[in-house]
């Protein structure tokens, strides 16, 4: 049975989740968190990806994203999932799914709702007892949205 075609919205706001294969860890070191974020980086820079939010949990991943183009948040997570499971196999000697199927994707429609997502990406890993407080990781677009420490892929929301 074929899959249902996504619905994207030039500069409409997804929510976006990747999870590992059976929610098995993806990350493991902050040099593979940190390999991922210069993915993440690069390819939302060339495929004209706005990323609102961010949070890089064990096992999955959290965007808060618009793509500028109809296909390119699309665009950008096809490389960034093909380069990181490269990189992934190659360091832990792997093969294999690592992805759970696609990534999850969901419109952000409603004017107020970007903000009830801030509230649960940011804190996400407070809830997985990752750390005490959600300034404490790196990985969680926490620090750029209250603290406005940048991490170089970060944008602002427009509201």
């Amino acid at each position: 049975m074929p899959r249902r075609p996504r619905i994207f919205i030039p500069g409409m706001p997804e929510h976006i989740i990747q999870r590992g294969n059976n929610r098995q860890p993806i990350f493991a070191r902050d040099e593979v968190f940190r390999a991922y974020a210069h993915w993440l980086k690069e390819y939302s820079v060339k495929f004209e990806v706005s990323i609102y939010a961010s949070v890089f949990m064990t096992n999955h991943i959290h965007l808060l994203c618009a793509g500028s183009s109809e296909y390119s948040i699309s665009k950008m997570m096809q490389p960034l999932r093909r380069q990181y499971l490269c990189s992934f196999f190659v360091r832990y000697q792997r093969t294999g799914n690592l992805w759970e199927g696609r990534f999850m994707s969901c419109l952000v429609q409603d004017e107020g709702y970007p903000f009830q997502l801030y509230r649960y990406i940011d804190p996400n890993i407070v809830r997985a007892d990752m750390v005490n407080d959600p300034a404490d990781c790196s990985w969680s677009s926490y620090r750029c949205n209250s603290f406005c420490i940048e991490t170089g892929f970060r944008t602002p929301h427009p509201c």
